[in-house]
Parts: C-alpha cells; structure tokens; sequence
C-alpha cells in the first residue's frame, strides 16, 4: 500500500511511529516511550509535504514534428515536482509502432481538491474507425504533363489516422483516374480504392469547360496571338496556353468554341480565315434612306384598335414586369449571329433561352423587348432588319 503524505510530525527522541491515513491524506505521528521522569521531550517540528498538486497543470506546449513512418510519437507532459511544488515539462518522445495497439497519452484528471496523474500506455486498436476521418489536408501541386495527380488520404492503421501523401501516376491513353473515399457503412467507416476507369470521348452536358484563363498576350510586328483554351483528355479538362504565330496576309484567326451537340460538349478547332477584301457597300447605294412608311403616312400607334391594349384585352398579358435577363456567356461564332434569351409569359415566367442565328447579308438582327401597355405587358418580337 502506497500512502500520499500530506503532514509529516517529527520527533528528535526515541519514539516508536504510528502512520495513521484517512482519505485523502495521512502523517506520521511519534510517540514517546522513554521513563516518566524523563525530562519532557522536545517539541515535535511539523513539516508540510504536498504530494499530490491542487493546481491544474498549465497548458501543453506545442510541439512540433515530422511523420517518421514505423513509430508513434509520445506527447509531451507537465510532471509535478512534490518537493520543489512546481510543474515540470516532460518533452515528447518517438515509440516504435506495435502491431494492432494504438497508444493512449497520459492525462492528468481532477479528483476531489487534487489532480491525479492517469498513466498513458498501449491499448488494443480498433480494427474500424466509427469516427469520420480528419479533412484532408492542402497539398499544393504544379501541373506535370504526362501525369495525373492521385491525392494524398487519411488511412487507418492501428487505431489511428496516419495521413498518406499524394503521388504522380502516368497518364495512361483513354483512362482517367478515379479518386478513392471513405464511406459510412452501418457503425464504422470503410475506404473504397479509387483506380483507373474507362475515360468518355466527350464531356458530358452536367461538365461544361471551365473559365478560360487569363492570359496577356506579347505579339510583334507580323505575329498573331492564338489564344490558349481547354482541351478534354482522358476524361478531364486540360488547360492548353495560348502563344505566338506567324500571321498569314490577308486571313486572320478565328478562335474555337466550345458548342453542345448530341448529349455533349463539342469542341470546334479554331483556324485562319479571309478577311474581307472590301467593304461592305453602304446601305442604300449610297443614297437617303427611304421614309419609314414609303409614301404613305404612318399607321395609327395602336392600330384598329383603341388605345392603351392593341391587340391585347385588358388582363390577356403579364401585370408585372418580367425578371431580369439571365446572364449567357457566348463565345464568337464565325458567320453566326447569338440571338439572345429572353422570358415568356406562360401563365407565370418561364426563361426560352438564346440560340444562333445564320448571319443575313447586308440585314441585322434586332432582339425583341417586353412592353408595357396599360396595366398589361406586352412582347414585341425581334427580327432582321
């Protein structure tokens, strides 16, 4: 039996001592044998001893470490120095693995008016984690061409999370890399192994390209810039930078695009093409546009109809004005015109979006604007002109 001396009374005479405990605390106690007509003994001396410390230990110290693949590191601890009645930092400490045990720090726990050191030490591992693994950590990468990127995981070994740093893997042709997970499956979680899988042909509808990156071209006199763009390899978007070329008299370069078609995203290939050798003849010969109406004057504003509906009764038509236009991001198309989206009023809003029209010779497309007429809104449709 182990006993926490709090008080300690100490006798310089002869004495037989009795240790007398209680909870939480016990002393010694000398009593004097000696004659009765011995002189009186001299006073006991008390001397105080605190075993156990009444004070929380201070915060642990940051410590900081490298992974050394094979051990576990021990953290570091406060001790408590009873004699000198202080705390102590105990440094951490690398122990070699053991297999199928995981390590429990020590920890110091309150008790009563007291805090008590509970021991670390090797326990059984669980063979499945039933807590979620930590977020993964960053891990900042340079493209590399020729190679993907498998990112790095948390992997359960002996009761812990050990963290597995990514790797390269070569590209391999028609094939792209599918990244493994952790799934929860009933009370624990379980890593399902990503692998290599069939790469599609095309990008599907629910992929689109990303952004193109900005870029900031540097030509000289007789060069083009050729912008970069997205390419789809493998299964994924690579970023292809743009660059120089020698210009071509007479063309000039039309960019590619990226079109839906058949369930998928299309990439047209951009290309030199004919500027135009002449201008394009002013409208009307040269000559003074013709009056609006010909020779004729001007129909009435709203028709046969009396103003303010047209041919819209009162009530046919939107009350509230429609939402604003949804933004559509486009790229120039050679020969085409983009015919914007617009709402429609089918007993609530609905969005019809925009479309490519073929370019007319020598007419332009105008889009078509909602108008109000009355406490009604009314759609006037666009056109060429």
């Amino acid at each position: 039996m182990r006993f926490h001396l709090h008080r300690l009374l100490v006798s310089t005479s002869l004495a037989a001592v009795t240790v007398l405990g209680s909870a939480g605390s016990s002393f010694a106690q000398v009593r004097d044998h000696r004659h009765n007509d011995a002189p009186p003994p001299t006073p006991p001396v008390t001397v105080e001893v605190e075993v156990a410390p009444r004070v929380a230990p201070p915060p642990p110290r940051e410590e900081r470490r490298e992974v050394r693949p094979g051990f576990v590191w021990i953290s570091g601890r406060w001790d408590w120095r009873r004699r000198e009645r202080r705390w102590e930092w105990i440094p951490g400490r690398w122990e070699r693995e053991r297999r199928g045990q995981r390590w429990r720090d020590a920890r110091w726990e309150q008790r009563g008016d007291s805090w008590v050191l509970v021991d670390g030490g090797w326990l059984q591992a669980e063979l499945r984690p039933t807590a979620a693994p930590p977020p993964p950590r960053e891990e900042r990468v340079e493209t590399r061409a020729g190679f993907v990127w498998v990112r790095g995981r948390w992997d359960w070994r002996d009761g812990n999370w050990a963290w597995l740093a990514g790797h390269w893997e070569r590209e391999r042709p028609s094939q792209r890399w599918s990244e493994g997970r952790w799934e929860l499956r009933g009370d624990h979680w379980e890593w399902i192994e990503g692998g290599w899988m069939e790469a599609p042909k095309f990008p599907p509808l629910d992929q689109p390209p990303p952004p193109p990156r900005p870029e900031t071209p540097n030509v000289e006199p007789g060069q083009v810039w050729i912008p970069g763009f997205w390419r789809w390899v493998n299964g994924q978007y690579a970023w292809e930078p743009g660059h120089r070329a020698r210009a071509v008299p007479g063309q000039h370069w039309q960019a590619g695009f990226w079109s839906q078609r058949d369930g998928h995203w299309i990439w047209a290939n951009g290309g030199f093409v004919a500027d135009e050798m002449r201008p394009p003849p002013p409208p009307y010969g040269g000559n003074p546009p013709p009056p609006p109406y010909g020779n004729n004057p001007p129909p009435p504003p709203y028709g046969n109809n009396p103003p303010p509906y047209g041919n819209n009764p009162p009530g046919s038509g939107p009350s509230s004005p429609p939402p604003p236009p949804r933004e559509e991001r486009v790229e120039t198309r050679a020969g085409f015109v983009w015919v914007r989206g617009r709402w429609d009023w089918r007993g609530k809003w609905e969005w019809i979006p925009g479309h490519w029209e073929r370019q007319r010779a020598r007419l332009t497309w105008y889009d078509g604007r909602w108008e109000q007429r009355g406490n009604v809104w009314i759609y006037v449709e666009g056109g060429w002109r």
